[in-house]
């Protein structure tokens, strides 16, 4: 059995519609501040652009843990 878990941090672009920022393996003891913080520096450093254009604003952040268990087939 495997466990993964990641940070999510989602953002409105311009065009209204959200968009999803996954980081694997984040740091344990990561606290709201920092994370408020990471996202408001990627804002503002304007370098994740695509179809829906630029990141703008804050949507929401949450860790997710997967656990992956694998089935033996023969």
């Amino acid at each position: 059995m495997e466990t993964n878990k990641s940070l999510e941090m989602t953002f409105v672009a311009d065009d209204g519609k959200k968009v999803t920022i996954s980081v694997p393996s984040p740091r344990a003891n990561m606290t709201e501040s920092e994370v408020n913080n990471a996202m408001n520096q990627l804002i503002a450093a304007d370098i994740f652009s695509d179809n829906h254009g630029s990141l703008i604003e804050k949507s929401g952040a949450r860790t997710v843990t997967r656990t992956i268990e694998t089935i033996q087939v023969a």
